[in-house]
């Protein structure tokens, strides 16, 4: 694998981190990654993304920027969610290798530099898996294996289980994601449907080193719909076997009815079975709608095209260039964001 700094003397690694509410993180997440990188010989940047946090991470990053110059990054003007941070993160990264890495430190920054040698060997993605072992609740383990089995037979995508956004990604793959003109973005599948080479390296989840996740059930229910919603139709073809099905049993039962009424007589329908049908058919007809309108607000917040995020400021890089990168569709097949 080439190890060629590209234009400007950029760096071999970027590390792009997303932040909120990480004011109690960021110091010492910046101490135990210059000290591996710099141990390890490696050229380096980290690209922090502050996703309008309520506390001082901002503070922070101005900080650090001022003390290390490789400390670059952006702050948005609200909290636009965690995978728009990536983007943005991405868009500024100039390494011809890109570690994603959360900031709480439950990823082992240890592990970056066997990150960078696996790709070294040839690897364009190399991705890493959590080893749950008895720490986490059974409910999690068992929520999480079911969640990747819908995820994986919905999207015709292979998405590994247990594998955080926490991998390496190389300089073509980064230019890639980059250019999607997507808004929706779920890069646990976004990235294996580019294709490319891609291997796993597994690692034990560290406590976090300060404060509380942000990530609660609500979030992670709502990003794993985005997922499924993004990458497969196969919700809208579940409407229609639904319908299907309901037809080959409400038909039936007409015809029987219409029967009794002409042939034996018309009789007082039964509260309970009259019941059962409308709560049937009233249920199929809401979840229906439900996925209709999931389809229809993502194609809503698709055509008009507003951007990304939008920036509050912005350390290391041109400002302009930045801005840019946060409105994909204006952006030219060849054309590639390194700032």
């Amino acid at each position: 694998m080439a190890e060629s700094h590209g234009d400007g003397g950029a760096p071999l690694v970027s590390v792009v981190t997303p932040a909120f509410n990480e004011e109690a993180n960021l110091e010492e997440f910046y101490r135990q990654v210059a000290v591996c990188l710099d141990a390890a010989g490696l050229t380096w940047e980290i690209i922090m993304v502050d996703d309008g946090s309520r506390d001082a991470t901002e503070n922070v990053i101005d900080r650090l920027n001022r003390r290390d110059a490789r400390v670059r990054g952006v702050s948005f003007a609200r909290n636009f969610g965690n995978q728009v941070a990536v983007s943005a993160g991405l868009a500024m990264a100039r390494g011809e290798a890109v570690v994603i890495i959360d900031a709480d430190l439950q990823h082992p920054v240890e592990l970056i530099p066997k990150m960078v040698e696996t790709w070294r060997e040839g690897y364009e993605i190399v991705n890493t898996v959590r080893r749950y072992g008895n720490k986490a609740p059974l409910s999690k383990r068992f929520l999480s294996v079911i969640f990747y089995k819908v995820m994986n037979a919905l999207s015709g995508t292979k998405i590994e289980a247990a594998a955080p956004d926490f991998k390496l990604l190389d300089r073509r793959v980064v230019d890639l994601l980059v250019q999607l003109p997507e808004r929706t973005r779920y890069f646990k599948a976004l990235i294996p449907w580019l294709g490319f080479r891609q291997t796993s390296i597994p690692f034990d989840c560290k406590e976090r080193f300060a404060g509380t996740s942000s990530f609660n059930f609500f979030r992670l229910a709502e990003l794993a719909l985005d997922g499924i919603v993004s990458f497969s139709t196969k919700p809208l073809r579940a409407i229609s076997y639904l319908g299907a099905i309901v037809l080959l049993i409400t038909v039936p039962y007409g015809l029987w009815a219409l029967f009794q009424f002409f042939f034996l007589g018309a009789k007082t329908p039964g509260w309970t079975s009259i019941i059962l049908v409308n709560l049937l058919l009233g249920g199929a007809t809401l979840i229906s709608l439900g996925i209709l309108g999931e389809y229809i607000g993502r194609i809503y917040n698709e055509v008009k095209q507003r951007p990304l995020y939008t920036v509050k400021k912005v350390w290391g890089a041109d400002e302009k260039q930045v801005v840019q990168a946060a409105f994909p569709h204006e952006r030219g097949e060849d054309e590639t964001t390194r700032l």
